[in-house]
């Protein structure tokens, strides 16, 4: 492998874990405007499923840390 390819092969690394890092933020933001407003846990949980592919315990879990 050069150093060209291992160079690429890096970048392409950090720009998966920066999506994920966004999307983790982004979860998390929505998790905290809806309870802004009062809205109930269930249907967080139902709309970060429905908007985020989550399971059940994921959209949970994201919940839990919004506190």
């Amino acid at each position: 492998m050069t150093m060209l390819m291992r160079d690429k092969e890096n970048q392409e690394i950090g720009r998966q874990e920066g999506r994920r890092e966004e999307r983790k933020e982004s979860i998390l933001n929505m998790v905290i405007v809806c309870k802004k407003y009062h809205i109930p846990d269930d249907q967080i949980a139902n709309e970060l499923q429905s908007v985020y592919y989550l399971t059940r315990e994921e959209a949970e879990q994201y919940i839990k840390q919004s506190r």
